[in-house]
């Protein structure tokens, strides 16, 4: 009798394992790769913004701080067919869905701290990252700023902004807004 040779349990099992390993590790990968275009995509929408904001000041001396007093989208649309929200305020540009339950996006909206204007994206929705994106309207750098003890937050703003490590991480570029002109003035 001549019986043909199979593949035993463990070696089944020991297949499984590896295929669940390889699985999770794309998953991994596949998450960060999505997370990285909504970085981009924020960074794009925050960009435009500026530009509309450097239009506005040309025409009337001085920023806004709504979204629909800006000659860019989102103009006067409080929701729109991808899910976009502008609040009711005009103050905060929502992606992805907003109201009370933003999904997986941005909150992005404009800070002026000591007479320096700010875009400033806040990670929302139901992600596990709640990154803070900032931008000076004069520089052409976007910061990220991780949120307080998130070790996900610090590895993917190090991750955004190029560094080897968190230790290496800007600080917030609104904490010392204003404060070189006074230094230099003597005040």
């Amino acid at each position: 009798m001549h019986f043909k040779k199979g593949f035993t349990l463990i070696e089944m099992l020991v297949v499984v394992l590896i295929i669940a390993i390889l699985a999770a590790i794309a998953f991994v990968q596949y998450a960060h790769f999505l997370e990285r275009t909504r970085v981009g995509e924020a960074e794009n929408l925050i960009g435009l913004a500026i530009y509309a904001q450097e239009r506005q000041f040309m025409k009337k001396a001085r920023y806004m701080e709504q979204w629909t007093a800006l000659d860019a989208a989102p103009i006067n649309a409080y929701i729109d067919r991808l899910g976009d929200y502008i609040s009711l305020d005009g103050k905060t540009f929502y992606t992805k869905g907003g109201g009370e339950n933003p999904n997986n996006g941005y909150a992005i909206h404009f800070e002026n701290v000591n007479g320096h204007w700010f875009a400033v994206a806040q990670r929302v929705g139901s992600s596990s990252y709640s990154y803070t994106l900032v931008r000076p309207f004069k520089e052409s750098t976007l910061y990220c700023v991780p949120s307080a003890g998130s070790s996900a937050d610090e590895d993917m703003c190090v991750d955004i902004m190029a560094l080897d490590s968190a230790a290496d991480l800007p600080q917030d570029p609104r904490l010392n807004a204003g404060q070189d002109e006074s230094q230099d003035n003597g005040n």
